[in-house]
């Protein structure tokens, strides 16, 4: 995996792994890709665990339940 080549390259300490996260049609939080348009079958606490795993030495988690949408 990428994550995994990238921290034996250049350490975890570089690599941060995003994600982004929002409620499914269910109410539960999920991860996204594609810029949120493709929900995956991982919860946010799985997909974090996963990228520990890899090696990633930052997490960094954003709702983007209102992204795109401008506030006044």
């Amino acid at each position: 995996m990428f994550i995994r080549e990238a921290v034996q390259e250049f350490g975890s300490s570089t690599i941060v792994a995003g994600i982004d996260v929002a409620k499914n049609i269910w109410g539960k939080y999920v991860c996204f890709s594609r810029d949120g348009k493709k929900a995956t079958d991982y919860s946010p606490v799985e997909f974090a665990r996963k990228m520990e795993d890899e090696g990633a030495g930052e997490l960094l988690i954003q709702s983007i339940e209102r992204m795109g949408r401008w506030k006044d």
